[in-house]
């Protein structure tokens, strides 16, 4: 996937199959909800259900077209997943309710970004421990020189 598309995967609650307001919805809507899901994360927009990279907020013919659902029964089902609060209408579009506790806070670019540090800092700290043990061999080796130079030296006094 491209690295500027959101997230490569999700976290769906275990708990969601056996949530009972799931359970009344019609097949169709539980459909859409987990496709809704999908492009929220694509968005990596908090939620908001966004166009991938979260360049704007996705229409509700945007999301129809995308679905490749019906336009006509489609606000139905928008309405059937906001009446079982799976969905919520905020101020921009559609969003994913409880995205944030699901997800987490942190964005996928965030996500990608601490990955991207971490990593720099483990091979930082692996390069530094094969420098320090190169350098602790360099010093032993100079010590066990030194110390075959004074055996030499001392054999040689002593004959």
């Amino acid at each position: 996937m491209n690295a500027d598309r959101g997230y490569p995967w999700l976290k769906i609650p275990t708990k969601l199959p056996f949530d009972p307001r799931y359970g009344m919805m019609s097949d169709t809507a539980k459909a859409v909800y987990l496709e809704l899901y999908c492009l929220a994360g694509q968005g990596d927009s908090g939620g908001l259900i966004a166009s991938a990279g979260g360049g704007y907020v996705l229409t509700n013919s945007d999301i129809s077209f995308m679905l490749h659902r019906d336009p006509s029964t489609f606000n139905k089902i928008l309405s059937e997943l906001e009446k079982a609060k799976f969905i919520q209408r905020s101020g921009e579009g559609w969003e994913i309710s409880g995205w944030m506790d699901e997800q987490g806070t942190m964005s996928q670019q965030d996500k990608r970004e601490a990955w991207k540090q971490r990593q720099k800092d483990h091979r930082d700290r692996l390069r530094q421990e094969k420098e320090t043990r190169h350098q602790e061999k360099e010093e032993e080796e100079e010590v066990t020189q030194r110390s075959r130079v004074t055996e030499k030296e001392t054999v040689t006094e002593a004959e």
